[in-house]
């Protein structure tokens, strides 16, 4: 190394010194439901010096004999320090309903704001406080095969785990190659909008603990499938 090179290295080491401990991952998926491609997802993942954020972004049309018969579309941002949770904003629109959420760490826990309207009316809104280590249901952190309750991205209200079962390591296809992840079945219930529902979730992850592949049971109950090509 020059003389010049290290001196910009230690410019550089005393101008940025998170520079060195910045990432970034994304990770797409394509959604299908009985072999049919619905949709897309993605995540984007950042980490810089304790801060990690956490976006998004999603589209999923069903169509029968060309006719739309339901569509989801989301946009979350989630914001974390030092492991924790301190902010969640999302705009979805849920087949009809359309959602504005916002969640705030507070101190000791976080206050939840959430607004619903249907065709640009407005249907109501709801709130309140959750526990300030609450994990989300987004599924990208594994940490949610451990928990017991989860925190709804769409409206802020909270999903029980009753049951988590480890299936065990498993190769699977994750863009165009073979993956060694493990296999976990997440049952519980969702009490989205007030209404209780059956919450059904597979995940797939690898050795070092990433989102590989997941799948959900739908309203009719068929199994819809988030594979990364």
């Amino acid at each position: 190394m020059t003389k010049f090179s290290a001196l910009l290295a230690l410019v550089a080491t005393i101008l940025l010194p998170g520079l060195a401990s910045a990432s970034s991952r994304d990770v797409s998926f394509t959604v299908v439901r009985g072999g049919d491609e619905i949709g897309w997802q993605k995540l984007s993942i950042q980490d810089e010096a304790g801060k990690t954020v956490v976006r998004t972004t999603s589209e999923v049309s069903v169509k029968v004999f060309f006719a739309e018969v339901y569509k989801f579309v989301q946009d979350s941002t989630e914001t974390y320090e030092n492991g924790k949770l301190v902010a969640l904003t999302s705009t979805t629109h849920d087949d009809g309903p359309d959602f504005v959420l916002d969640v705030q760490n507070n101190g000791g826990s976080l206050a939840v704001k959430a607004a619903k309207s249907v065709k640009g009316k407005a249907a109501g809104e709801t709130g309140g406080e959750r526990a300030a280590d609450i994990v989300t249901a987004s599924l990208w952190d594994k940490d949610v095969v451990s928990q017991t309750a989860l925190l709804n991205t769409i409206d802020g209200s909270v999903t029980q785990v009753e049951k988590v079962d480890n299936l065990g390591v498993e190769s699977i296809q994750a863009k165009g190659q073979t993956v060694s992840a493990t296999h976990y079945v997440i049952l519980g219930t969702d009490s989205q909008s007030g209404e209780s529902k059956p919450w059904h979730r597979e995940v797939w992850y690898d050795e070092a603990g990433n989102l590989v592949q997941y799948s959900l049971k739908d309203s009719t109950g068929t199994m819809v499938h988030y594979i990364q090509r």
